[in-house]
Order: C-alpha cells, then sequence, then structure tokens
C-alpha cells in the first residue's frame, strides 16, 4: 500500500505548474502573432477558448465526482471539488446570463431593484449559497491538511496559492476597463481580453493536471485513501 501511495505522490510533483505556465506562454505567444481580429474572435464571449475552458471544468468535475461516488461513503472533498468546477464550467459559459437575464456573480445585481426580489433570491439559493457551502467544505475538509503541508513543503499546498494567484489575476484582467485606467495605465481592450481568456483556460489544466493522477490511483485504493496519500489524514 505504501508503495502505491508513493506512486500517486510521484505523479504529481510539478506537473501542474509546468503543463499550465506551458499552455499560458504558448497560446498567448500564439494569439499574440495572429491577426488582431482573428485573435479577437478565438477570445471572444461563447468562443473556441471560453468554450474548451468550459468543456476542461466539466471534464474535471466528472472525474472528481466520479472518484467521489465511487467510494463508500462518497468521499467530501471530492464532491465539494466536483460541483465546485461544474459551477466554474457553467459561469464560463454564462449560463447564470442566459436563463435569468443578469448576472447571479454580481454583488450589485442583488441590491438592484429592477430584478424581481424571487429572481434575487432564486439566484442565492442556485448559486450563491452552493459555491458557499462548497468553498467552505473544502477549507473545513482540507484546512488542516494544508497548514501541515505546507510546512512540509509539499507540492500540492504551493499549487493552491499559485493557483488562486491566476484566478485573482484573470479577474483583474476581466475588470481592466475600470482598474487600469485610474492607475494611469491604458491598456487596449483586445490585450486584456486575451490573456484573461488564455489565464482563464489555464486554470482547468492545472487542476487537471493535479487530480488527474489520483482518479487513476483511485482504481487501487479507495477515494479516501487516495486523498490522504496526497493530502495526508485529516488530523494528525
Amino acid at each position: 500500500m505504501q508503495d502505491k501511495r508513493s506512486s500517486v505522490l510521484s505523479k504529481h510533483g510539478l506537473a501542474p505548474r509546468i503543463g499550465a505556465f506551458l499552455l499560458l506562454s504558448v497560446l498567448s505567444l500564439v494569439l499574440l502573432l495572429l491577426p488582431q481580429q482573428l485573435a479577437a474572435t478565438l477570445v471572444d464571449e461563447d468562443g473556441p477558448i471560453e468554450s474548451l475552458t468550459a468543456a476542461l471544468w466539466f471534464f474535471g468535475a466528472a472525474a472528481a465526482l466520479v472518484t467521489a461516488f465511487r467510494s463508500r461513503p462518497p468521499t467530501w472533498e471530492w464532491l465539494f471539488g466536483g460541483f465546485g468546477m461544474l459551477l466554474f464550467a457553467a459561469r464560463e459559459l454564462s449560463w447564470h446570463t442566459h436563463f435569468t437575464g443578469w448576472s447571479v456573480t454580481r454583488v450589485e445585481s442583488y441590491l438592484d431593484a429592477s430584478i424581481p426580489l424571487w429572481g434575487r433570491l432564486l439566484g442565492l439559493l442556485l448559486v450563491v449559497v452552493p459555491s458557499a457551502v462548497s468553498l467552505i467544505g473544502l477549507i473545513v475538509r482540507l484546512g488542516p491538511r494544508f497548514r501541515r503541508a505546507w510546512r512540509q513543503g509539499a507540492a500540492w499546498a504551493r499549487d493552491i496559492p499559485l493557483w488562486l494567484a491566476l484566478l485573482v489575476i484573470s479577474q483583474v484582467l476581466d475588470k481592466g476597463h475600470k482598474v487600469f485606467p485610474p492607475l494611469g495605465f491604458d491598456i487596449p481592450v483586445h490585450y486584456t481580453r486575451l490573456f484573461e481568456e488564455t489565464i482563464e483556460l489555464a486554470l482547468p489544466v492545472y487542476v487537471l493536471f493535479a487530480i488527474w493522477p489520483l482518479c487513476f490511483a483511485r482504481n487501487a485504493l479507495s477515494a479516501d485513501q487516495v486523498t490522504t496519500s496526497f493530502v495526508g489524514p485529516v488530523s494528525d
């Protein structure tokens, strides 16, 4: 059993970082070299890159949920993670906007009196509350392990803040037209959009590189053993 756990750990290593940053570098360079109109089409809303990003999130969600439910009882961190990835995929495809006509992910939407109260309550119930539950669940399940793993220099503990940094950068770029001008930066929307979509594509790639060896290891270990071999036991 120890050999199998060691194999799981060895498969992880630097793969998520290398995969994500290699994608970032190559795709950014390709998009910068393409004619501006073609690049704009590729990174447009509901365009090829955004659709690919959503597909990868759906793929990751399916892998996580299958891993969770093949264990008895289901492993909660895989359930929370899988559901979180489903929400990322839905957001990438702007399903909330298509079905409601307004953005359920914007705080100001819930303060907008022109949006029916029942619609805002439904947004809270279907999106905000499940997102909060998934996030809190992951923090509760992985928090103690993360602190221990960080002290031990585990690769996955370094991956989480790097991934979060990419997420924050993508959100800053998404609001670039509001963020950069007051700071004195005049960056064309074309470039902020290009790098935003490239980083957002790198996010699920990063996650897939991290969890994929664990999903394969599920054939030999229970989901809880797989998670324990990767992030450690729930408590010391």
